[in-house]
This record gives structure tokens, C-alpha cells and sequence, in this order.
């Protein structure tokens, strides 16, 4: 392991770092809470919060303003990024300037532009009819809880996805993807997205509360 300043490195219990990786603390502290694991030849470049029980797959390149909740699988590029638990992007792929709620999941090869190639300023949709300028030259994606991309999903910058979407086609991507969205041009049936939902969580041990349940209800109801 290769480790530049490691007084700026914070590394707690039961972490295995495999050799070949890095560890760059030049533009921030690194901060590697319990149970992680870094597997081999992955950069890391802070500032970078890695929570709990995440896995950093092989030669992924973590490259600051990054930080990853627990139970995550995290693959590919990533540079200021916010990821919440359980959310999986295992694959090869860039995401950058973006915000990720839980229980995601990227297919692999999933990439997202963060500029425009004109250089301008991005506008984002952040309902269907309401439409702002961020005044950001850098922005990614935002993407709800329970939403999944299928293989090689491209986003343009400024895009908004919702809840409970399933993402998939080919060429760019809609800038605005409603809650429960599937595909294109229709709506995730809800009985199938719950038993999708209980599949998820029974895989990290988890159970899918009727508190839950009946909220995800509203708010697809509420979605008509």
C-alpha cells in the first residue's frame, strides 16, 4: 500500500486494505470507518468518507469530495459524489458531481456528464414543470432510493431521477425521470416493485417494514 501523509488518514477496526492500493491525502484526510475493504489497486484520494462495511472493488479510483454510506459496493470513477447505505455501483463507469439516496443500483457501465460541452451553466428540471438554472458549470445526476439503471444507462448532466425507477434504453436519458418510471413511457407495477424491494433487502439481511411499505404505497399513489 502506497500512502502519502498518513497522519491525515483515519482508519478504524477491522479494515483490510490488499495491496497496490493508494492512498492520497495531498487535497484531504481519507477516512475509513469499520469493517471496510479496499481491494486491490484502488486510489483513493481525499477528502473521502468510505463508511461501514463498504467494499471498494479493484482499481476503482476514488478521486475526492467523496463520501459513501454503509454496506456499499463501489466500482469505477467517482469525484465529488455523495452516496448513501446500501447503494450499490459495483462496475466500471463515471460518476461525478452527483447525490445518491439508498438502496441503488447502477448497471455496469453506467456514466453520467457533470459539464456541458459548452461550458455554460446547467439547467435542471426539478419537477416536471419547473425547470432552474443551478448556476453550477459541474453537476451530475440526483437519484431516489430504490431507483436501478440497466447496462451502459447514460445521464446527461442536470438530470433528476425519482424513487422506485428503473432505468433503461439506449442514448441519453431523459433530464427528468418520475418516481416509478419504467423505461421510457411507463409505470413500475407496485406489487412487483415491493417484492423487488424485499428481494433487495433480504440480500443484506434486511426486511422491508410495513411502515415502509405503506409509505412507499402513498407516494406511489400519489404519483398518478
Amino acid at each position: 500500500v502506497i500512502i502519502d501523509n498518513k497522519n491525515n488518514i483515519i482508519i478504524n477496526e477491522d479494515v483490510h486494505i490488499d495491496a497496490g492500493v493508494i492512498l492520497d491525502t495531498s487535497n484531504g484526510p481519507i477516512i475509513i470507518d469499520k469493517g471496510v475493504k479496499i481491494d486491490i489497486g484502488a486510489l483513493i484520494q481525499g477528502p473521502v468518507y468510505i463508511g461501514k462495511n463498504t467494499i471498494i472493488n479493484p482499481g476503482s479510483k476514488l478521486r475526492g469530495n467523496i463520501s459513501i454510506g454503509p454496506v456499499c459496493k463501489i466500482g469505477g470513477e467517482l469525484e465529488s459524489v455523495i452516496i448513501q447505505g446500501y447503494t450499490n455501483k459495483q462496475h466500471d463507469g463515471y460518476l461525478g458531481h452527483s447525490f445518491l439516496g439508498e438502496w441503488i443500483n447502477l448497471g455496469a457501465n453506467t456514466n453520467n456528464s457533470d459539464l456541458k460541452n459548452n461550458y455554460s451553466d446547467i439547467r435542471m428540471h426539478i419537477s416536471e414543470d419547473l425547470e432552474i438554472n443551478t448556476l453550477k458549470q459541474f453537476l451530475g445526476v440526483f437519484i431516489g432510493d430504490y431507483t436501478r439503471t440497466g447496462i451502459s444507462t447514460m445521464l446527461n448532466s442536470g438530470t433528476f431521477i425519482g424513487l422506485g425507477a428503473n432505468v433503461f434504453g439506449s442514448d441519453f436519458q431523459p433530464k427528468y425521470i418520475n418516481s416509478f418510471q419504467w423505461g421510457r413511457d411507463s409505470k413500475t407495477d407496485f406489487k412487483k416493485f415491493i417484492e423487488t424491494c424485499k428481494k433487495i433487502k433480504e440480500r443484506r439481511d434486511k426486511e422491508l417494514s410495513k411502515t415502509e411499505e405503506e409509505l412507499l404505497k402513498n407516494i406511489y399513489e400519489s404519483n398518478d
